[in-house]
């Protein structure tokens, strides 16, 4: 029973060219982590799908010990904290006007409830929970035009922890020597997450 929100066109017109415009800039400064597919240029799920094929069938020849956790961040877009959101993409170049006006544009929104009977003649949100002193509601909604990058800048952060933390699989090129490490295939939400245990005899081709 997720609720799909239709939001202001006008909002959403400018959602869209920011999270266009951030992406992009992402892209060219090759800031983001090849961990993650979801929303990325020249990136799709088959292509995703075969290196998950492809590490599971080394691992398997090379008897390295190693697990898979397959995990869905459920409604992941409707919990978001705010807050976390905006440092999240700071932190990978967002301009802090844009993203203040458009995180305050959903802090600020009145929500009517719309089913086959016809829209509700009484709204919630925006206004009326800070005159009860209410927070505002967080997430980013199912249906905005910048909740993928959103999602993405939290995840990039995410994965850089466990880049940091070792809670990686690690694979050494037979033919260049060259350690590979990966947290595992994300496509937005949709995680595979790999671990492998350290070995020095180890390699893959």
């Amino acid at each position: 029973m997720r609720i799909i929100c239709l939001m202001d066109e006008a909002y959403n017109m400018n959602a869209k060219w920011y999270g266009m415009q951030f992406m992009s800039h992402n892209e060219k400064l090759n800031t983001l982590s090849d961990d993650q597919g979801g929303g990325r240029k020249n990136k799709n799920c088959p292509e995703y799908l075969l290196k998950k094929v492809l590490t599971a069938d080394i691992s398997k020849q090379k008897r390295q010990a190693g697990f898979l956790c397959s995990n869905d961040a459920i409604q992941c877009y409707d919990r978001v904290v705010h807050s976390v959101a905006m440092l999240s993409m700071l932190r990978l170049g967002a301009d802090r006007k844009a993203i203040a006006s458009l995180f305050k544009q959903l802090q600020q929104a009145e929500h009517f409830v719309t089913t086959a009977h016809g829209m509700a003649d009484r709204a919630y949100g925006g206004k009326k929970r800070q005159q009860e002193s209410k927070l505002p509601f967080q997430g980013v909604l199912q249906g905005n035009g910048m909740g993928p990058c959103i999602w993405l800048a939290i995840s990039m952060l995410l994965l850089a922890i466990m880049h940091d933390q070792g809670h990686v699989a690690s694979f050494k090129s037979s033919m260049t020597a060259s350690t590979i490490n990966m947290v595992g295939f994300l496509i937005v939400d949709d995680a595979d997450l790999i671990f492998t245990a350290p070995t020095s005899s180890t390699s893959a081709e």
